[in-house]
């Protein structure tokens, strides 16, 4: 069995197909002929060879398949046996001396070549006695002798078909769909189509093999291909400057448009030298501790630096670094973020923090020396007030003594209000941190107001749990609650105030609370977060008719934040309000 492909024929191959052949089976797919070699004469069958996506062989041939059989002699003493006669092959030439000269009787087949002309005759002969006797029989004994001597003939086609013709065809038709299946039955023979089968399996299972090898790489190949046209595009296009360059000699290979507009320097500047030289950078060891640190420290952080273009100017800027390969070269590639605008906020930011920082200690001791000032003539205020109650017998003298003596002490807690909320927000007051009962510190507070409450009707139920031990300031937590329950008995003209103290879990963690409800007059949806605010009081849109500047609220939830703990606030117009601090249960000291 032979290949060949697009009409190649081997040179130096002593079986040479004339060229005849290749354009008989280009135009009809396949063929069936009769050549003579020195070793004998072949029975060829021939057929074009097409990939398995053209099984109606509609397009070109991609090659030739040819399988030859010799008739041999054994074939000859077989037909011999089978026709009580002898076998041979003749010439053309021979035959026709033959016929003229012969006495046996001889039929004579001929044998075609590819042009339909014919290259030998198989000759059956008799002896020729008996052709004689069969010649002189009657026309009908004539006849059923050329009968027997086509039915030999078509035994030997028979025969033939079956070693030769059928196996071919299987074998073409397993190598035109490429299914094993059909060759299955031909393993087994020991014959050459069986070893042939063989070997067409294992070529059809190596074409798969190859086939799927070369469908995966051609994959990988496109996949290659298109990440490295992505990467090139997001590379070139990229609004943030970048740029590649070698880990051997740190020379640029490739930088994109918005580097280029950075730096101020044409490509043809940049490419090729080496990151150092051009002196970007104001700083000339950043770029042996940026490489210090991916190659040596493994790190690979961001870090911030100042850059100076080919015009001096100066740009803050974020220099990131990877480290890549592209064809197997190891390259640098660095990205590099114009921070200029943030930097400028930033540093916009800190003076204006270090101004508000100034103007909370000018504030601070500017309300120090307005305490000192004012509690000074106050106390003088307050003591002369008390003398005049205690020495005076007149109502009139003592009424307006009274009256001295609440306004002496609603100015001097607003004083000291302004005054905490100073030290609040300057950062100057002082955290005592201790274990404290949060339970006692709620009961001192109910204790000390109760008497505005009873002044006013109002009554007051507590609940307080047990064992709420916290770490927290005892003066801080006295005043959160205080300014909270003041404000409670401040808005509430009637009804009362209920006070809770206990532990809680919200989402797994736990609390310690105090929940305050009054049923006072209730704050706006709108307004519940103006409350905290300073300097916010509800009654401004009900015409002042509440004491206080606003600051209890405000306070309260400084000194909570301090304390790390939170308050929220639960309201309904005209129904009342609950408020509800809490602090982590984490801290609970057993």
């Amino acid at each position: 069995m032979i290949f060949y492909q697009n009409n190649q024929r081997p040179i130096g191959d002593k079986v040479i197909f004339p060229a005849g052949v290749f354009s008989y089976l280009y135009e009809h797919r396949f063929i069936k002929y009769y050549f003579v070699l020195p070793e004998g004469v072949f029975y060829v069958s021939g057929s074009t060879i097409h990939y398995t996506n053209d099984p109606d062989r509609k397009k070109n041939p991609e090659g030739y398949f040819f399988a030859a059989k010799n008739i041999t002699k054994e074939f000859s003493r077989n037909l011999e046996v089978l026709t009580n006669g002898v076998i041979s092959l003749e010439s053309v030439e021979t035959k026709m001396v033959d016929e003229a000269t012969r006495e046996e009787l001889a039929i004579y087949i001929p044998l075609k070549g590819w042009d339909n002309q014919n290259v030998k005759y198989l000759v059956n002969t008799k002896p020729a006695p008996l052709a004689s006797a069969f010649i002189k029989l009657s026309s009908l004994s004539m006849a059923l002798f050329i009968g027997i001597g086509i039915g030999i003939l078509l035994i030997q086609f028979v025969l033939f078909g079956y070693w030769v013709t059928i196996p071919l065809r299987i074998l073409t038709e397993g190598v035109r769909t490429e299914e094993l299946d059909l060759i299955s039955s031909m393993k087994k023979k020991n014959n050459e189509f069986g070893q042939l089968a063989r070997l067409l399996e294992d070529f059809l299972n190596h074409k798969k093999k190859l086939e799927k090898e070369s469908s995966e790489r051609k994959h990988a190949e496109n996949m290659l291909s298109e990440s490295e046209e992505k990467f090139s595009k997001a590379f070139l296009f990229n609004p943030t400057p970048m740029l590649i360059s070698s880990v051997s000699n740190g020379s640029l290979l490739s930088v994109n448009e918005s580097f280029i507009r950075l730096s101020g320097y044409s490509s043809l500047e940049l490419l090729g030298k080496p990151l150092d030289d051009l002196g970007l950078f104001t700083d000339s060891d950043f770029i042996p501790v940026v490489l210090n640190d991916l190659f040596v420290n493994r790190q690979d952080g961001g870090y911030e630096t100042v850059l100076r273009n080919r015009k001096g100017e100066t740009r803050y800027v974020l220099v990131k670094s990877d480290r890549i390969f592209l064809q197997s070269i190891e390259c640098l590639l660095t990205v590099i973020v114009d921070i200029t605008d943030r930097k400028q906020v930033e540093i916009a930011l800190e003076v204006a923090r270090e101004k508000a920082e100034e103007s909370d200690r000018l504030k601070y001791f500017l309300m120090l020396n307005m305490s000192h000032e004012i509690r000074t003539p106050m106390t003088g205020v307050l003591g002369f007030a008390e003398l005049i109650r205690e020495d005076t017998k007149e109502t009139f003298i003592r009424e307006l003594a009274d009256k001295i003596l609440i306004s002496a002490e609603r100015l001097l807690s607003t004083l000291n209000s302004i005054m905490l909320l100073a030290e609040i927000q300057s950062g100057n007051i002082t955290v005592h941190m201790q274990t404290v009962d949060l339970g006692s510190t709620v009961k001192t507070v109910i204790d000390k107001l109760l008497p505005l409450a009873t002044a006013k009707s109002l009554s007051v139920i507590s609940n307080l749990a047990d064992g709420l031990i916290i770490e927290g300031d005892q003066e801080m937590l006295f005043q959160i609650i205080e300014r909270i329950m003041d404000n409670a008995i401040k808005y509430t003209e009637s009804g009362g105030i209920s006070i809770h103290a206990g532990r809680e879990t919200i989402e797994t963690t736990d609390w310690a609370y105090v929940r305050i409800t009054d049923t006072g007059i209730g704050i706006p949806s709108k307004r519940v977060n103006d409350i905290f605010l300073e300097f916010k009081q509800l009654s401004e849109g009900i015409g002042r008719n509440f004491e206080g500047i606003g600051l209890g609220l405000t306070i309260s939830k400084r000194l909570c934040d301090i304390l790390n703990g939170e308050i929220s606030v639960e309201s309904e117009m005209n129904k009342g309000s609950t408020f509800i601090i809490r602090f982590p249960f984490n801290q609970i000291s057993s």
